[in-house]
């Protein structure tokens, strides 16, 4: 009974906390990947008649990687999502403005990210 007793009390609140932890990390974006995928929108945006953006970005990041390629670059629906979200809270007259010029494009979402 002791062993079970320090399983219960030790060991399964750590493999829990464990779990946690990693399912958090898991979830958060870091910035500069979150800069990336606004990036990746700012660009997207100014293709005429994209039935999504969100089909749009994975397929611009999956062209982006080279068949040789080690490290390749795997789409983060997170990221992707939290742009396309930031995205639909702005007004009509900042999303056409959008299209014009990727640097404000870029800057307007970011700054809409981070307040």
């Amino acid at each position: 009974m002791n062993k079970r007793n320090a399983l219960i009390k030790f060991i399964l609140p750590v493999i829990i906390l464990a779990a946690i932890m990693g399912y958090m990390s898991l979830s958060r974006v870091e910035s500069q990947e979150q800069a990336y995928y606004v990036a990746v929108y700012c660009q997207v945006v100014k293709t005429p008649d994209t039935p999504s953006y969100r089909d749009a970005m994975r397929a611009m990041i999956d062209a982006g990687n080279s068949d040789y390629a080690l490290d390749r670059k795997k789409f983060n629906l997170r990221a992707a999502d939290n742009v396309l979200n930031t995205v639909s809270k702005l007004t009509d007259a900042q999303r056409s403005m959008l299209k014009d010029n990727a640097t404000a494009c870029r800057q307007l979402i970011s700054a809409k990210m981070a307040g």
